[in-house]
């Protein structure tokens, strides 16, 4: 299937006059353009004819320059005189660029102090913390044998689990990496990539807009009781009720139900001195025993990477 991100995994490493972008780009090139950087000083050699789309060469005339036929087929089109610097400047993808924006829009934290890879798999950052961080590639795949070779690449270089974002989801791809203990970002379903700019695509209803778990807090968190009288008695676990009160009071504070389960271990461990959390399992750990509650509670948006929503 072919894609936007298919078209700029195939033109990555092109350089090309912006009549070529605009070509292989099409109704997409207003959205591409802002992520083409001019190569200073380079020239075009040839550049397509506006009508036949035939190749046309390139001349220096003193400040300005044209384009003509190759000989022989000067009558499948006409010769482009008086074109500007601007027509035959060379442009190619600012991979940088682009790379940067769409780490911003998976939440990615960026890679300190790496330079920009001519590779077709290139590191974006990390996501997650603690135990649960790990790093994520994005692979230049212009089709599936190349996509599946760039996976085997990565296993073999990464032990450690990693995520892949491909340009288009691949079955063969998705199988190779689940068995390699991989995660796989689909770009055509994670991110936006129009005239507005690139972000994420949303995929689940805004947290505002979902109803809240009523829940009855007693006693400092000794006690959850529920509205239809299921009561989660914390009164003995005093880390699962210490976390808990950390994060429902983030949430009250702030409005802000997402969170990091390491992220928040630490800071609820910095926070004082009394209790000390070391549990990195949340809900199999910290609430072990009384699992069959954890469901009611919270949201488990992505264990291996430790994301969770508070419901109350």
């Amino acid at each position: 299937m072919a894609t936007l991100w298919t078209l700029l995994a195939t033109l990555h490493a092109a350089r090309l006059p912006l009549a070529d972008w605009r070509r292989h780009c099409a109704d997409d090139f207003t959205a591409v353009q802002r992520w083409l950087r001019c190569c200073t000083g380079e020239v075009a050699a040839t550049v397509p004819c506006p009508k036949s789309g035939q190749r046309l060469q390139v001349a220096a005339r003193g400040r300005r320059y044209v384009a003509f036929p190759v000989e022989g087929f000067e009558g499948d089109a006409a010769a482009c005189d008086q074109l500007s610097a601007a027509e035959v400047a060379v442009w190619c993808l600012d991979r940088e660029a682009l790379e940067n924006a769409l780490g911003r829009a998976l939440d990615v934290l960026p890679p300190a102090g790496l330079p920009p890879s001519a590779h077709p798999c290139v590191l974006l950052g990390t996501l997650g913390s603690g135990a649960s961080r790990k790093p994520v590639y994005l692979g230049y795949a212009a089709h599936e044998q190349e996509a599946l070779g760039i996976c085997v690449a990565l296993a073999r270089e990464n032990r450690a689990p990693c995520s892949l974002a491909l340009p288009v989801y691949y079955p063969a791809c998705d199988e190779y990496l689940k068995r390699s203990g991989h995660d796989y970002i689909v770009l055509a379903e994670a991110v936006m990539l129009d005239q507005a700019g690139l972000k994420a695509r949303p995929c689940a209803p805004p947290p505002a807009a979902e109803v809240l778990v009523p829940v009855k807090v007693l006693g400092d968190y000794r006690a959850l009781c529920l509205r239809d009288g299921t009561r989660i008695d914390l009164s003995r676990r005093t880390k699962c009720r210490a976390f808990v009160r950390h994060v429902h009071q983030r949430h009250l504070t702030t409005g802000q139900r997402e969170f990091d389960y390491d992220v928040e271990r630490e800071k609820l461990n910095q926070s004082q001195q009394r209790i000390w959390i070391q549990s990195n399992d949340f809900k199999f750990g910290l609430f072990r025993g009384i699992h069959q509650h954890f469901d009611l509670l919270f949201t488990s948006l992505d264990t291996r990477l430790g994301r969770y929503r508070i419901n109350f």
